[in-house]
């Protein structure tokens, strides 16, 4: 529902003349409750839109036609969103490694590409996810000289899930990158932070991420979190 008030928002439309249609869908509780919640809904898109406005101002260019050879894989594809301000990609929810990783790969090929206009940037904005309450935030990638090689390497991690399950988590990894690289902690103490995500904290409902019954399925018996690059 709020993906859907997002967009209705950004192209002119009031949210608030959908209330209706969101009642008669169900998609709310019944009476007062309802309505409430829909204004709160409502308040917190409108925030959203009105931030993310700013980047995405002035015409988007025309969506960018891509085809890159690299490392005996053929790219091809149409980017769109892409502003004097450069790519930009937003989500209204927490934003997740996931998130990440996707921009990080067009943000890679366009700087490959270098498209007319692009600036060299790309933003992902959406909700931080360190934060109880939802917290306005954004991303911004700068230019990468090396895209090549590491747009490389990740192509070559890719074709090699293509024949074995590969160890790659995005959360416990996103964790591990995160206590090394932003603040700057000894490599065993990220691991140890990362095997809490692992593991789960006994607090969360889902538990941690290893308790994906995939993830048993692939890799029970082992050491999932080993020295595996």
């Amino acid at each position: 529902l709020e993906k859907v008030l997002v967009e209705k928002e950004f192209s002119g439309d009031s949210p608030k003349d959908f209330y209706p249609m969101a009642k008669a869908l169900g998609k709310l509780p019944h009476g007062m409750v309802g309505a409430c919640t829909y204004d709160n809904l409502c308040l917190g898109v409108e925030r959203f839109v009105e931030k993310t406005k700013r980047y995405l101002s002035g015409s988007p260019f025309v969506a960018c036609d891509m085809e890159v050879n690299i490392s005996g894989f053929r790219m091809t594809g149409k980017v769109q969103s892409i502003y004097p301000h450069g790519f930009i990609q937003y989500r209204y929810a927490r934003v997740r490694p996931q998130d990440r990783l996707n921009i990080w790969l067009y943000h890679l090929l366009l700087n490959i590409v270098q498209p007319d206009g692009f600036t060299g940037t790309s933003l992902l904005v959406g909700l931080d996810p360190r934060t109880k309450d939802p917290t306005w935030s954004a991303w911004e990638f700068g230019p990468v000289r090396e895209s090549e090689s590491i747009l490389s390497g990740l192509l070559r991690a890719y074709w090699a899930g293509l024949t074995r399950p590969l160890l790659f988590f995005p959360k416990t990894s996103w964790r591990y990158a995160e206590e090394c690289a932003g603040r700057g902690k000894s490599d065993e103490v990220a691991l140890l932070s990362a095997l809490k995500v692992w593991l789960g904290d006994g607090f969360s409902p889902s538990g941690g991420e290893g308790d994906d019954p995939y993830y048993g399925l692939c890799f029970r018996g082992g050491d999932p979190l080993d020295g595996e690059v």
